[in-house]
């Protein structure tokens, strides 16, 4: 599991409770599970971004050159790769 996608599980875990008390459906190995697997469908949600996102991005490209959609796809994908 990446390191984004455990951030994810916690703060899924953590809500709305706050981080002092974990939420029942993170107790034990398969609420884990369950939250690191509604951490994967989240940031899965964020794979394409919004045209507002791509054309905020692609104006501050320093050169023009580089689509921010690509950047942007590499990074989801990063987050939902398995270690190695």
């Amino acid at each position: 599991m990446s390191e984004m996608i455990e951030r994810i599980a916690k703060a899924i875990c953590h809500y709305p409770t706050g981080p002092s008390d974990i939420n029942s459906c993170c107790q034990g190995e398969m609420g884990q599970k369950n939250c690191q697997i509604k951490a994967r469908y989240a940031v899965k949600s964020m794979r394409e971004p919004t045209d507002d996102m791509a054309n905020i991005m692609n104006r501050h490209a320093s050169n023009g050159m580089v689509d921010w959609r690509d950047l942007h796809n590499a990074m989801i994908d990063a987050i939902l790769s398995e270690p190695k």
